[in-house]
């Protein structure tokens, strides 16, 4: 994989859209490797303009190994990010590498290495007469499902790095980020269910992490010294214009159009005038334009 986000000397990076294939993903605890099985449909990843300064960002991301936090108003591609820099890397493998944890309100650190079954195990255990579910209940692996993180942490090597999204980490409770430090910081984890067993990332394969926050409360001060920061500014008319040239184009190709009409600067000057008085009356300009 390249190691880096290359503008050329250009002022944004355009990652093109694309179909990726997706994966089912099993840990084999036996083997210590993960078992992909490509499903259908494929999954599309649209089209996504980096900045220079946002670039930027993310290969320092890259070089320090520490994870990059994103800030910006609703709508400033903060969550896509992540997708678009792994479909730039590995085009449509991205989701061998790519993977994505969600915050929820109730969402607990360990949730994004591992879910253990107990209810499972304890019916495979006690409740079932069948020797083979008995035999299994002996072996607590067969009821641990590695989540986002610990599949990120194992999916990676030297020359491939996963890339993890964790999005939207101010929706989880006030201990939330700080219960992440060690995984973050070495990253690795125990299985507290498997005695001494430890999900960790390889040596020099460390995972790029972006984390997603709304800034909807204050995160911990230990927390943000662990992490590069970047705030996506709102968008000037300029680059609304250059977005929606994009977009334009992959909406052609989604259409299998060969030879659109070319659209005129001046007709998507118009259309993102349209689209700013829009936000105005909806009350939300300051996210969308500056």
């Amino acid at each position: 994989m390249a190691t880096l986000l290359d503008l050329k000397g250009a002022q944004e990076l355009q990652v093109k859209s694309q179909l990726v294939h997706d994966f089912d993903i099993n840990y084999d605890f036996k083997t210590e490797s993960l078992e992909l099985v490509p499903r259908l449909p494929q999954k599309k990843v649209s089209t996504y303009l980096i900045s220079r300064e946002l670039a930027e960002a993310v290969n320092a991301a890259i070089v320090t190994g520490r994870p990059l936090l994103i800030k910006g108003e609703p709508g400033s591609g903060k969550t896509k990010l992540a997708q678009a820099v792994a479909a730039y890397f590995y085009g449509d493998q991205a989701y061998r590498y790519y993977f994505e944890w969600h915050v929820k309100s109730k969402s607990k650190a360990r949730d994004g290495g591992y879910t253990f079954d107990h209810v499972a195990r304890l019916r495979d255990a006690t409740i079932t007469s069948d020797e083979v579910a008995r035999a299994k209940a002996s072996d607590p692996s067969n009821y641990v499902a590695l989540g986002p993180m610990g599949h990120a942490f194992k999916a990676g090597d030297a020359h491939h790095k996963s890339i993890l999204l964790i999005d939207e980490i101010d929706k989880g409770d006030i201990d939330f980020p700080n219960d992440l430090l060690l995984e973050l910081d070495e990253m690795r984890f125990k299985i507290n269910e498997m005695q001494d067993t430890y999900i960790y990332a390889p040596t020099g394969g460390r995972p790029l992490v972006f984390i997603t926050s709304n800034d909807e409360r204050e995160l911990p001060p230990a927390f943000l010294r662990r992490c590069l920061y970047y705030n996506i500014p709102r968008f000037t008319k300029e680059l609304l214009v250059t977005i929606a040239a994009g977009k334009m184009k992959e909406f052609y190709e989604e259409l299998d159009i060969k030879d659109p009409s070319e659209i005129s600067k001046q007709s998507l000057e118009a259309f993102v005038d349209e689209f700013i008085k829009l936000k105005k009356r909806g009350g939300h300009q300051t996210a969308f334009y500056q």
